[in-house]
């Protein structure tokens, strides 16, 4: 058991970027009132990398509410990987937080330590606990085969006068979770809710997942008094764009999905206030950091240094100096970008200006401008991008090249590989790419966009043959798109809209189709159901009054000949001996043999000829309504046409299924 299951240092409030209305809103989603059988269970919290999850979370966990509260929190503490459930339960324990009373920790720690090796129930004899009698365990005998208990790894001990054999089977999974919740605090025993946090849902694996979605969701959903278990879920998308194998099985209809964001602007200066920078200095770390904590605290400390460069400080103030308030604020908007990527820069000073901006910017004297890529890309240095940048102090030119910049900037962030973001692009107005229309959807450039949906799984999302862009990127993405004007989304998304517009009516229609084609079968089957419960009474009626109802003959019985051989072999056996009776030896034995012969072979065609013969009466009588032959004649077809009309049911239902799903793919 974990030693001190309570974190050594705790990360106070000061010292975190606020997001306190984001933790009051993601704390209002946690179902601590009247928590029930459709209570939240999956709180997805998603968001870029590197966007501060983990810390949210743990200044959620810290919090005040979380001492007000009687929240037990749960973090698997693991080196690599969890590869079964022992090792999750295991890794559990390790790592318990209950900020409400600190001092049953480790209790809760060592009850969770304890549960690894499952829950065993001396009563109940199932797959998982063998007993046997004890008579036959003196014997050495085990009450189940013995081959057959080795097979699935069973080992036997003898206790008392009983011989117990546990097994490491399927039931040993249930056991487990049954231990493992028993582990955990009931409503009753002062615990209002507890909280499993997965911080990186990756390092378990996937016979964990199975386990858990399996075992532990059935018996916490159905459990009497199990119903108070919440999972917290770090992920870089929201759930529905997640793989089939992310599913937490009967609580998908549970899940709660709740986006992180980069913290604001007014957070990060604040921030940067506390940490004693000045006006300017917090302005610029925003601009460096883009509101992503990690970064915003590398400027920080880089802005706190010694080794500020302050030669370039002062070239800077004497180049501003010269400057109109208008080209300041053009100074200022081209300091923004780390780097200035000339194809792009029309997305931060807008359409078709980019030329004549970075023209203006290359003249001026004595300017620290470093060339890159033969004049493809330009940088600043960071001192002098903080001059320029606090240089103005109001601009409505500026404030709308920061609007524009922002997305642009972390889409760089996410994307920096601009071969990568010119093909995003074609795809920046689309919801859902259908794979079977990229020819109708890019036209010349459908080679190039499904060559890089095909090599870009961090970038896309998949489901059957549709693709859809990161959820991360996708709004950067669209808003830097419209800026740029790019083609992505002034022709492609228009021709798109009209392509799904067209398809949604064809799949409207056809869906409307099917239905009534189902409605109709429907009808028929009911049809064919009543008629054939009437048939089935009228035959227990005959039944009833002693009248038999043959059963079915063989199908073509009815068309035998066998009464036809018969004859011709009785006149020929009658042939022969007439010819035998009037020859003389030795041809009158022949004859007679001949006879005989005949007659034997007709004799073992009479089973086969009575066959027929009813065969061809129940024929007959079969086209006589209603009576015995008839109806049963007619239940066997109505058998079969109602088995047949259950599967056109089931295929048009699969295909209204299949014409429905493929409406929630929109294009646009």
């Amino acid at each position: 058991m974990a030693e001190n299951t309570q974190e050594s240092a705790v990360i106070a409030p000061e010292n975190l970027i606020s997001r306190s209305e984001e933790l009051d809103r993601f704390a209002s989603l946690l179902p601590l009132e009247e928590f029930g059988m459709y209570a939240t269970r999956i709180l997805n919290l998603w968001g870029e990398k590197q966007v501060g999850k983990s810390t949210f979370l743990m200044a959620l966990r810290e919090s005040s509410f979380m001492e007000r509260k009687k929240i037990v929190w749960i973090s698997p503490k693991y080196e690599t990987s969890i590869d079964n459930p022992q090792e999750f339960i295991y890794a559990c324990s390790q790592k318990v937080r209950f900020p409400n009373n600190p001092q049953r920790e480790e209790s809760l720690a060592q009850r969770l330590e304890d549960a690894q090796k499952g829950k065993v129930d001396p009563i109940r004899s199932d797959d998982s606990l063998l007993i046997t009698r004890s008579s036959i365990s003196t014997n050495k005998q085990p009450y189940v085969n013995a081959a057959a208990a080795a097979s699935v790894g069973r080992t036997s001990f003898l206790k008392e006068d009983m011989d117990i054999s546990v097994g490491f089977g399927n039931n040993r999974a249930g056991n487990q979770a049954e231990a493992f919740l028993d582990a955990l605090p009931l409503q009753s025993m002062g615990a209002d809710l507890i909280v499993l946090h997965l911080s990186d849902p990756t390092t378990v694996s996937g016979s964990v997942r199975d386990w858990f979605r399996d075992y532990v969701v059935p018996a916490a959903t159905k459990g009497p008094y199990r119903r108070n278990l919440v999972v917290i879920e770090e992920s870089s998308e929201p759930f529905y764009l997640q793989g089939p194998e992310e599913s937490w099985g009967e609580w998908d209809e549970f899940v709660v999905d709740f986006e992180l964001h980069p913290a604001s602007i007014e957070s990060v200066i604040s921030f940067a206030h506390r940490e004693n920078l000045s006006q300017e200095d917090s302005r610029f770390v925003f601009v460096r950091s883009l509101g992503y904590p990690a970064t915003a605290m590398q400027a920080i400390n880089r802005l706190k240094s010694d080794s500020r460069d302050v030669s370039c400080r002062d070239a800077a103030e004497a180049i501003i100096s010269r400057l109109t308030e208008d080209e300041k604020a053009k100074l200022a908007i081209c300091s923004l970008p780390d780097t200035i990527h000339t194809e792009e820069f029309d997305a931060i000073v807008g359409p078709a200006n980019s030329r004549e901006t970075i023209h203006w910017l290359t003249s001026i004297s004595n300017l620290p401008l470093q060339v890159m890529e033969e004049g493809k890309s330009y940088s600043l240095p960071d001192e002098f991008r903080l001059k320029a940048i606090s240089s103005i102090s109001e601009s409505s030119e500026f404030r709308s090249a920061e609007s524009r910049w922002l997305p642009y900037a972390r889409l760089l962030r996410n994307v920096p590989n601009l071969s990568d973001r010119s093909k995003l692009y074609y795809v920046a107005g689309l919801k859902w790419i259908d794979g079977d229309r990229y020819k109708d959807l890019f036209e010349e450039r459908a080679e190039d966009v499904s060559n890089f949906i095909e090599a870009n799984d961090n970038l896309f999302a998949r489901r059957k043959k549709y693709a859809h862009t990161s959820q991360r990127i996708q709004s950067d993405l669209l808003a830097t798109a419209k800026n740029l004007r790019h083609r992505g989304v002034e022709v492609i998304k228009p021709r798109v809209e009209l392509i799904w517009k067209q398809r949604q009516e064809w799949l409207g229609e056809r869906i409307e189709d099917l239905e009534k084609s189902l409605k109709l079968v429907q009808e028929r089957l009911q049809d064919l159901q009543t008629r054939y419960s009437q048939v089935s009474i009228l035959l227990k009626r005959f039944q009833a009054n002693g009248t038999p109802v043959p059963s079915t003959p063989a199908k073509g019985l009815e068309k035998g000949k066998n009464g036809i051989y018969m004859s011709l072999l009785i006149s020929f056996s009658c042939i022969a001996a007439i010819y035998g009776a009037s020859q003389g030896s030795p041809l009158n034995v022949v004859g007679f043999l001949g006879a005989f012969a005949s007659i034997v072979v007709s004799l073992f065609l009479i089973p086969g000829w009575k066959l027929q013969r009813a065969a061809k009466e129940s024929v007959k009588r079969s086209k006589i309504k209603n009576s015995p032959e008839y109806l049963r004649k007619e239940n066997a077809d109505l058998i079969q046409q109602i088995q047949e009309n259950e599967s056109a049911c089931d295929e048009l239902r699969r295909e209204i299924t299949i014409a429905k799903e493929d409406l929630n793919f929109e294009y646009v």
